[in-house]
């Protein structure tokens, strides 16, 4: 059996105008079982397991948009905070946090 976590942790300022923090925990598993059936033959039989946990926040202005100009300290700031998980059969799940 292996097991292997790699926790990472990002911040990040570009001043006044925003901030960026990210944490994300990857984790990985494997089970494996082996067999030897005859001299030239092994089977080899196996589970893995891949997950990973991110927490994001972001704090600065909106996105610009093509009829709005932005002006440096003139938008208000907003926030953002997400959650999501990821497994290895594909499933993602995000949630937004207040």
């Amino acid at each position: 059996m292996a097991l292997a976590t790699g926790p990472q942790h990002i911040e990040t300022s570009g001043g006044a105008g925003g901030r960026l923090v990210q944490d994300l925990v990857e984790i990985d598993a494997r089970v494996e079982y082996k067999h030897r059936i005859a001299r030239n033959l092994k089977v080899v039989a196996g589970f893995d397991l891949q997950s990973r946990h991110l927490r994001l926040s972001i704090d600065g202005p909106p996105p610009a948009t093509e009829d709005q100009i932005q002006y440096p300290g003139a938008v208000a700031s907003q926030s953002l905070r997400d959650r999501g998980y990821r497994g290895s059969g594909g499933e993602e799940r995000l949630r937004r946090m207040p």
